[in-house]
């Protein structure tokens, strides 16, 4: 696979981490 397309999954990845950390501070 291409280096480009595995660091938009790798970001994509971090992304949703992100948003599922905020709502669990949220509550």
């Amino acid at each position: 696979l291409d280096a480009r397309i595995l660091k938009q999954q790798q970001e994509e990845e971090e992304r949703k981490r992100e948003r599922r950390e905020r709502k669990k501070e949220k509550k």
